[in-house]
């Protein structure tokens, strides 16, 4: 409808330009307006009016359309309030079925724990989980014998504290193992709040032929309060030709871990 209107009005626009320009619109008589009019004339008023009525027709149209959108967007931001509304009692209902729950304070997941003999609740912070992030090994860049790539770590649940970590890269040549060179800005002293992320670059040299690299990560990190300490001890593999980054377990994790034995790095 909307269209048809643009089109009629645009028509008659150019109709009364055509015949502005080149037809006589009044009589040489001295008959009085309207009767001195030629039919060039009538057809110019009549063009006139039509575009006049169809411009108001036009404005009409806009304005209903843009009512109707406006409803269609109140209409969709109450659904995805609702919507998120509801994900979010599933979320604490969840969580209360775990005795977990959501501190707005910090944005921490932290556990109840109900002492029954004083009637009060305690407190517990969730242990924190610094990680590999899926994902986490990023090609940068592969020559002949060198290769850079983007190395990332993640932390879920809690704040970690004092996060330590070293990499290490192993490459498989001739089906042995052997330690690849490398340069990495080891993690120290790090804070990691929940769904941080953190990491670095890794460029290793001296090898010729190596399709997939195992990284290797040790350290340690800490809770919010530093009363834990935790464990980095993670093994994944990266395909170079897929692109692709997996966990390391069953025998290969065996063959590595000895591997890393043997050169005193486990």
């Amino acid at each position: 409808m909307e269209l048809f209107l643009v089109i009629i009005v645009t028509f008659f626009q150019l109709v009364v330009g055509v015949i502005a320009s080149i037809s006589k619109l009044t009589k040489d008589d001295n008959s009085q307006y309207p009767r001195n009019l030629t039919v060039s004339g009538w057809l110019l008023m009549l063009s006139i009016l039509i575009c006049f009525a169809g411009s108001i027709s036009l404005y009409f149209v806009s304005d209903n359309k843009k009512e109707e959108l406006e409803l269609k967007i109140e209409t969709r931001d109450s659904l995805n309030r609702i919507y998120n509304d509801s994900m979010h009692l599933q979320t604490v209902e969840l969580l209360a079925r775990y005795g977990l729950k959501v501190d707005s304070s910090s944005n921490e997941i932290i556990k109840v724990i109900r002492d029954s003999s004083k009637s009060t609740t305690i407190i517990a912070g969730v242990d924190p989980y610094v990680h590999f992030c899926d994902n986490s090994v990023s090609l940068n860049s592969y020559l002949q014998d060198s290769a850079s790539f983007n190395i990332q770590f993640c932390n879920l649940y809690a704040r970690a504290a004092q996060v330590n970590i070293n990499l290490y890269c192993i490459g498989v040549v001739d089906g042995k193992y052997n330690l690849v060179e490398g340069t990495f800005i080891p993690i120290i002293n790090a804070n990691m709040r929940v769904g941080e992320y953190s990491g670095g670059n890794f460029s290793v040299v001296g090898f010729r032929n190596v399709n997939q690299f195992f990284f290797y990560a040790k350290g340690s990190y800490f809770n919010s309060d530093n009363s834990k300490k935790f464990p980095i001890d993670q093994l994944v593999v990266f395909n170079v030709l897929q692109k692709t980054t997996t966990g390391v377990n069953g025998y290969f994790e065996q063959e590595i871990r000895s591997f890393l034995k043997q050169k005193k790095i486990e």
